[in-house]
């Protein structure tokens, strides 16, 4: 096992010095947007629930079709890394175009590549390999407890460099012992309750992430670490992002089931200023518009276990700020 899990970190590490790809440049200050003359594309890839499928399951005539399409295949860490990458490179040949990526939890937990948890975790492996602009817990991530959890990350960024920005707005570190190691995480800057994102293009990003009440109530092993839903402190926390930035995305393991139920549409219905959810929890590709007051809010989840990677373009102009949404569902 761990020969091949190195096999496949070498292949995605060759691939990632191969293709050239924008540099997004991390940042968590609050100046107000402004975009230079012109128009900007956005490219979004999410991937969630992928429950460290890090090796491809499924007929090897699918392997190599596009992630974004879907197939029979679930997961792989090679195929979708060579399809993020390709989506980086294509990007960058075009001009005024970036590209973020993104995760909405369970990353770990469902096959025997948990086993590296104990000492090199895949799932955060591959996101440090891959460049992931933000990820977000869900609740299995919770399944060994906090302070296992908190231990995994911190090997994972001394041994693989894994610094992505792990956005939890609504969870609440308490004062004990048992959340020392989360709480160390938050002091150092990795976990962060809210996040904003400068991109090349001077388009200005501003992400939540939620752990949703029915995923909460999946998540017994997380106390002393606790999970608030309070939908009026988490509109104040969005009005502050609209102000700071040009598109507000929530990454949220709460899930949605069909276009009109779910912990998402909840959300959707109950705190307005969110331009995208990018959902996670419920294992259901899918994709909704909800109209709260005169905002509307798309909401977009790309399955589970690695068989889609959800695909969203947005087009910006300097005039006129988020002019068109495209989901390639």
């Amino acid at each position: 096992m761990n020969k091949t899990f190195r096999i496949l970190l070498t292949f995605l590490f060759v691939i990632s010095v191969a293709v050239s790809c924008a540099k997004l440049e991390s940042e968590n200050n609050y100046a107000a947007p402004t975009l230079d003359d012109g128009s900007y594309k956005l490219t979004i890839l999410q991937t969630t629930d992928v429950h460290h499928h890090a090796q491809g399951i499924g007929p090897a005539s699918t392997y190599t079709a596009d992630p974004a399409d879907g197939d029979s295949v679930q997961g792989g860490y090679e195929r979708l890394g060579a399809y993020i990458e390709y989506t980086r490179a294509k990007a960058t040949a075009e001009g005024n175009h970036d590209v973020l990526l993104v995760d909405s939890g369970d990353f770990f937990m469902g096959t025997v590549y948990d086993l590296t948890l104990a000492a090199q975790p895949a799932a955060l492996n591959f996101m440090a390999l891959m460049k992931y602009d933000a990820i977000t817990f869900g609740n299995h991530e919770f399944d060994y407890g906090p302070g296992p959890l908190a231990d995994a990350i911190k090997k994972a960024r001394a041994k693989s460099g894994f610094t992505t920005p792990i956005i939890a707005t609504n969870m609440k570190i308490s004062a004990g012992e048992g959340d020392s190691g989360l709480r160390s995480l938050k002091n150092d800057g990795l976990i962060k309750e809210t996040f904003i994102k400068t991109l090349p293009s001077g388009v200005k990003v501003g992400f939540i992430g939620l752990m949703g009440p029915n995923a909460d109530s999946y998540a017994p092993m997380a106390p002393p670490t606790t999970f608030t839903h309070n939908y009026t402190a988490l509109q104040a926390t969005v009005n502050e992002l609209k102000k700071n930035c040009n598109i507000v995305i929530a990454l949220s393991h709460g899930g949605i089931t069909d276009e009109t139920k779910g912990d998402d549409v909840t959300l959707a219905k109950s705190v307005t200023g969110i331009d995208i959810i990018f959902s996670g929890h419920e294992h259901i590709t899918n994709f909704a518009t909800i109209t709260n007051g005169t905002h509307k809010t798309r909401i977009i989840c790309a399955g589970f276990a690695g068989q889609k990677i959800a695909k969203y373009e947005i087009s910006f102009t300097a005039s006129s700020g988020v002019a068109t949404f495209d989901y390639d569902g």
